[in-house]
């Protein structure tokens, strides 16, 4: 019966052609009867199984509005037939998905935006809120200039119909004015739930936006970004390769980010305000003017509580750090952080700060908010195990704490090691009024403790501008991570 209903399916659904040489009188069934516009696609009611086909290498100015899809085992699709067809467009989205059930490959998104513009992404994914949306696949994209991000996604304010089951794969998505990947909900901020579940972003590269940067994950419970490349990314304000805030269970694994360059934080990774259950792990970070990575939260944030930043590298990263956080390496600082852990870390410097600043941190347990009353800000649980520090440049310094006293921070350290060819000083207190000139002096004035103390392997780092984000399983596993 299942094998005669699938027949059934198949034999109903359609396939549509479009074609610069087509007319929108034709039926658009066969390519010597094309559509030529994309509008007239956008107007058709597409159905479970059908299929959309743009003429190989052609060029369509305008937008792709997919009103109606299919199911996740029977999908719409939309692509190209032999070489990536161009999409064109000058003031909308290239394609806005209101439904699920999709597929789209192969295609050349095109903005030729000039300046940031609101409302001008690549792909937008756009729930409207009456219902969920199962199943979006994209793959083999390449999206540029647009002047809003290059695929966004979103839900409308005050709704938990978002998305489920979206995938991103083998895409380029780099010289946009906005975000390289964004999503967002109108309901995370206020503690009132996620709107998307079960995101992947896999073999990506999101490089040289203009938004500042790559990949920004909100409003989704259950989203993996793994094996992508976030590099160059660049704004006049914060900027990071990749992070998330007011999501939950996000993992980010086996990624790189390098070169991101900010006046504001300027970083690799951050998990930021309203993180629950997140994770990054086994993910490279290097040359990013801020730290390479962050654990953060704002004032006005939901709790943030339960995540991890674990067996991840960073390298002369912070040498262009600008306010607070400042620093390189591994930061956790904010308003209230619950229940974090930093551990089996690697933050390598071989670069002097040109500033000669005592405030380059590797890590450090929290740094408070000048402009917020003490009493609003705490740290609660957080464990600093097992990392390892390698310091060759001047310049360096260690912060365990910026609070007066421990009833609001509470942290441990415990079998951190660190490795210097010069004597950095070690600092502690809102002043630095505690100098400590070598790691046996900090440790017996400090309480960490050598015990499980993580003996990770020496590694040659020479060649690690060249790796690639298939290569980092490997890359770790010798590094004994």
């Amino acid at each position: 019966m299942n094998l005669i209903f699938l027949l059934a399916v198949l034999s109903l659904a359609r396939t549509f052609y479009l074609s610069p040489r087509g007319d929108d009188s034709n039926d658009g069934r066969a390519l010597s009867q094309a559509w030529k516009t994309l509008a007239r696609a956008s107007k058709e009611a597409l159905k479970p199984g059908d299929e959309v086909v743009l003429a190989s290498g052609a060029t369509f100015e305008g937008n792709l509005v997919l009103a109606s899809g299919g199911t996740p085992k029977n999908p719409v699709v939309i692509r190209s037939e032999g070489k990536p067809a161009i999409i064109v467009a000058k003031t909308s989205a290239a394609i806005e998905v209101r439904a699920g059930g999709f597929e789209i490959r192969d295609l050349k998104l095109v903005g030729d935006a000039k300046v940031a513009l609101d409302h001008h992404d690549g792909l937008l994914l756009n729930a409207l809120g009456n219902q969920r949306l199962t199943h979006v696949e994209v793959e083999r994209l390449d999206i540029s200039g647009f002047g809003g991000a290059g695929i966004a996604m979103s839900a409308p304010e005050g709704s938990l119909n978002g998305f489920d089951d979206v995938k991103i794969s083998h895409s380029t998505v780099h010289g946009n004015y906005g975000t390289g990947i964004v999503t967002g909900d109108g309901v995370s901020a206020a503690a009132k739930g996620f709107a998307h579940r079960g995101l992947v972003i896999t073999d990506c590269n999101v490089s040289d936006n203009l938004g500042g940067n790559g990949v920004i994950l909100s409003g989704v419970d259950g989203a993996t970004v793994e094996y992508c490349v976030a590099t160059g990314n660049r704004g006049p304000e914060g900027a990071l390769g990749m992070w998330a805030w007011c999501a939950k269970n996000v993992t980010f694994r086996y990624n790189i980010a390098n070169g991101t360059r900010g006046k504001g934080d300027g970083g690799g990774y951050d998990l930021d305000g309203g993180c629950v259950d997140c994770v990054i792990e086994h993910c490279l970070s290097f040359d990013n003017d801020g730290p390479g990575y962050m654990h953060c939260d704002f004032p006005e944030a939901p709790r943030t509580h339960n995540n991890v930043i674990r067996d991840s590298i960073s390298i002369d990263d912070g040498r262009k750090a600008v306010g607070e956080p400042s620093g390189f390496g591994f930061v956790v600082w904010g308003t209230g952080l619950y229940d974090c852990t930093v551990e089996r870390n690697l933050a390598v410097l071989t670069k002097d700060d040109p500033e000669k600043r005592e405030n380059g941190v590797l890590f450090a347990t929290f740094i408070r908010m000048d402009k917020l009353r003490l009493s609003a800000q705490r740290l609660q649980g957080a464990i600093f195990k097992n990392n390892v520090v390698e310091i060759e440049g001047e310049g360096a310094s260690f912060f365990r704490s910026n609070f007066p006293s421990k009833e609001q921070g509470q942290y441990s350290f415990r079998g951190n090691d660190y490795r210097s060819k010069i004597t950095p000083p070690f600092i502690e207190g809102p002043n630095g009024e505690h100098r400590f000139a070598t790691v046996a002096q900090w440790r017996a004035a400090t309480g960490d403790t050598l015990e499980d103390m993580h003996k990770a392997r020496s590694i040659a780092l020479d060649r690690y501008q060249k790796l690639k984000p298939r290569d980092l399983p490997k890359f770790f596993k010798r590094l004994g991570r």
